[in-house]
Formats: C-alpha cells, structure tokens, sequence
C-alpha cells in the first residue's frame, strides 16, 4: 500500500496516520469484493457507475458514504484537478464527488429532522454558539485572575473554572462524556516512576511537565471510561489551545484534582452533569456532554468528507 502513500503526498494531502489507515483498510475491502484482490492503483475505480452502483445496492448509507471518500483520496490528488491529464480520473471522481454530497444532503436531513428527538432538536445548538460561550468565559476569568480581592475568592476561583470546563468540551480533540470530573493532576516524573499500576488504573489523569523545557507536553490519560473493557486505556495528547488554558489553572488550581465543587473537593461526575448546563447557559440550550459530542459529530467528522469533494 505504499502507492497510496506516494499518490497522498504526491497530493500534498494532510491525512494523518490514523485515517490513512482507515482508508487503506477501506479500498482492500473494495477491491475484494470488485476485483477479488487488494489495491494496486487509481484505475480500479475508473468504473465509477459499476462501483457507485455496488455500494449503495449492498453496503449501508454510512459504510458508502465512507468507501467513498477512501476513493477520493486514492483517485484525486491535487495534480490531477490542476493539471486534467487523465480524464478518467476526472469522471469518476466527480461522480463519486456527487454521489458523496447527495449522501451527506441525506445524512444532513435525517438528522435534523425524525432521526433526532424532540429533546435534542430543541436544544441543538452549533460548535461556533458553544465556543462564543467558551471565549465569554475566558473574558470573565481573565479578570477574575487579576482581581486582587479576597473576599470573592470562592466566586471567582468558580469563574476561572468555567472558563476550563467550557475549554475541556470545545477546545478538545474530540469531547468526551463527564470524563473529566474526578480526573487526578500529577507531573509526569511522578506518574511514571512512583505511581503504581494499580493506583493508575482506578483514576483518570492529567499528567504534565515540570521541565521548562517540556512545559507545552501535557497528556491526558482515561482509565476510567464507559468503553474501557474494548478499548483499554487512552492516552490522549492535549492540544496546545487547550493546553494554555490548563497551564493557568494550574497556577490557581493546587488541589491535585482537575475540578472541584464548590466545598472545594472533587467534582463527581454527577455534579459535572449539573455544572455543564449552567456553563453553556449563555446558548439559551440545555446543553450536556452527550449533546456537545452530537454537534461535534454531525459537524465536525461531515467536514472531514465535504473537504474531500470541494
């Protein structure tokens, strides 16, 4: 499958290691059931009406929608759309391109209409309402951490923890459940060389660098998640906008827990599930994590397929 490769980079396409393998895994399916062989190149799809017309007779609406953008990435590297010489190529890769949006239009529909509940499509909201929010939080705590005065310390510690939560579920790579409620703090000279393996597999942890030099590198660590029996533990990299955020509030925050309720112990999840709507209150939604992880898909994920037909 090193063709593949070489036609991406060929493309000056940013596919990362993950979805590249996703998709390599896609066209060896296809050619399987086509050709009865795994890939060799761009011409096993040149027959876009056979193909089109084999997954949407025997594969679901969203295996389809996902062998079709496996083949737009092998098919239409940036030189071919501007430099026309294989017009084969061109065909077939804008009638995959058609057939993929006439999909996503579907997709798009379903959701927003009988796909959804009542209660959802009530409160649905969008990506761009939910990070105004997290940038009027930050407003509020940056003038919260200036503040010099005593008296409303509890008040605006809350403030400056607002700002966090709200960062935690849009800042994100992708937003979790109530996950980071009860998650632990610890530096990563202590997680590694003084924390049992059992210790670590009871908590969810936030693990940083003291070294200045390595002070950007933070990492979340989930041993406590709904689906751990299939997936076991996930180490996730904290992005650096996320990781800024962080940063400060460690300076404010020295409890060794990630968040705290207003007793100043750590926040249950229960509690994170109460917190969550009154931190996105501002959208006039009533908004959870299983929400935000909704509008994240819907918005999100259909993005990473629309940039392949545009």
């Amino acid at each position: 499958m090193d063709l593949l490769q070489k036609r991406i980079a060929k493309g000056q396409r940013k596919v990362c290691a993950t979805s590249l393998k996703v998709y390599k895994n896609q066209l060896n399916k296809m050619c399987r059931e086509i050709h009865g062989r795994e890939f060799q190149g761009e011409a096993d799809f040149y027959d876009s009406k056979a193909i089109i017309d084999h997954l949407t007779k025997n594969k679901s609406a969203a295996t389809t929608r996902a062998r079709l953008s496996a083949i737009l990435v092998a098919l239409a590297p940036e030189d071919h759309r501007k430099k026309p010489t294989l017009i084969k190529a061109l065909e077939a890769h804008t009638n995959y391109s058609v057939k993929l949006r006439e999909l996503l239009q579907e997709r798009r529909e379903q959701m927003e209409s009988q796909t959804m509940s009542p209660r959802i499509r009530e409160n649905w909201t969008t990506m761009e309402c939910l990070r105004d929010v997290q940038k009027s939080w930050e407003e509020k705590a940056m003038k919260a951490m200036k503040s010099k005065q005593a008296t409303d310390y509890a008040e605006r510690f809350q403030t400056i923890q607002n700002w966090v939560i709200s960062s935690l579920f849009v800042l994100d790579n992708s937003p979790r459940r109530n996950e980071y409620a009860d998650m632990r703090i610890i530096t990563f000279e202590e997680f590694h060389k003084n924390t049992p393996d059992e210790q670590k597999q009871k908590y969810n942890w936030l693990v940083y660098c003291e070294s200045p030099q390595f002070k950007d590198r933070m990492s979340f660590h989930f041993y406590q998640y709904k689906t751990r029996r299939k997936f076991g533990a996930q180490i996730i990299p904290v992005r650096p906008q996320l990781t800024a955020v962080l940063q400060k509030w460690l300076t404010v925050n020295k409890s060794g827990w990630l968040l705290l309720n207003k007793s100043m112990k750590k926040l249950s999840r229960n509690y994170l599930a109460i917190r969550l709507p009154q931190v996105f209150r501002e959208c006039g939604k009533q908004i959870g994590s299983c929400m935000i992880r909704h509008i994240f898909i819907s918005e999100q994920i259909l993005q990473l397929y629309i940039k392949l037909i545009l």
